[in-house]
């Protein structure tokens, strides 16, 4: 989060933050949290699955399904 503060001062643009399965260490406190204060980011979030807490919050995004290597929307 600090780099994304420190990428915004420098350049004066937002980054694009991917991350990676990282929902799958969080406990769903967390999870909310997380995707609360990257609200104003454009995020690239990988997981297996998307938890019921998430739902709510991920309702304004676009989710793509990978099945078997395509992308189903």
């Amino acid at each position: 989060l600090a780099e994304l503060n420190l990428i915004k001062e420098e350049s004066g643009e937002s980054a694009i933050l991917l991350l990676d399965d990282v929902m799958s260490e969080l406990d769903s406190t967390r999870q909310k949290f997380l995707v609360k204060t990257l609200s104003d980011t454009q995020l690239f979030i990988t997981t297996t699955e998307i938890t019921p807490c998430l739902e709510e919050e991920l309702k304004n995004g676009n989710i793509y399904n990978i099945e078997k290597g395509k992308i189903k929307l």
